[in-house]
């Protein structure tokens, strides 16, 4: 009973390492600019520890332990490239992220993750392709709605700026017409006040009485 046991354990040990021998690589395609993610799955535990290495160069291009992500010994290209889906970690999805892919980034990488209880490592083949090319009628399109996107918004510029300056400049003239018409009042008030009218002139009426003698009357107008 015992030896059966033993033998059972190591025929599922056996089929195990069998089925990963035989599953090979995964394949990836990803497209320059852009985002994918290179699958990696392993026996979910605890104290988990995974390392994601370009086996091209050798250089480390994600790692993570001691329950966060570990960038002191990622290779500089990978910088602010690489994440993990943290939210998925501890149900044994250790898949990478790999964002604004890039052409030098074509290649073999290793996936190796392991627990007190358990390792396992896993290899993606990584393929890039270029982008789309765009057809003439597109750009010619996209120019054509970006140019007038531009003129309407020019215009748009324009009519503001003027409608502003139309603005200011009235409320110049109002201000300059109503400092000139205060002051004509001040003016106004100011020489009504130094002028005021004149009492009833005096003529002087010679009157010649009869010894000869001249008097000067004064003759007041009524």
């Amino acid at each position: 009973m015992r030896s059966t046991g033993i033998n059972r354990v190591m025929f599922v040990a056996t089929l195990a390492f069998l089925h990963d021998c035989v599953r090979g690589d995964a394949e990836v395609t990803c497209v320059v600019m852009e985002s994918c993610v290179l699958p990696c799955k392993f026996h979910a535990g605890n104290d988990i520890l995974i390392h994601w290495i370009d086996m091209t160069t050798g250089n480390i291009v994600h790692s993570y332990y001691y329950d966060k992500d570990q960038f002191k010994k990622q290779d500089q290209r990978f910088r602010n490239r690489t994440s993990l889906f943290k939210e998925q970690i501890s149900r044994g999805n250790a898949s990478l992220r790999l964002t604004w892919v890039e052409t030098g980034d074509q290649g073999k990488y290793k996936c190796h993750s392991s627990t007190p209880e358990k390792e396992a490592t896993s290899f993606v083949n990584l393929k890039v392709e270029d982008a789309a090319p765009v057809t003439s009628t597109s750009v010619l399109l996209n120019s054509t709605q970006l140019n007038f996107t531009k003129n309407e918004n020019q215009d748009v510029s324009e009519n503001e700026h003027n409608n502003l300056i139309i603005g200011v400049v009235s409320g110049v003239l109002v201000a300059v017409l109503g400092g000139l018409i205060g002051y004509c009042l001040y003016r106004h008030k100011i020489c009504c006040n130094k002028n005021p009218q004149s009492p009833p002139a005096v003529e002087l009426v010679e009157k010649r009485e009869p010894n000869g003698e001249t008097d000067l009357l004064n003759n007041q107008e009524q």
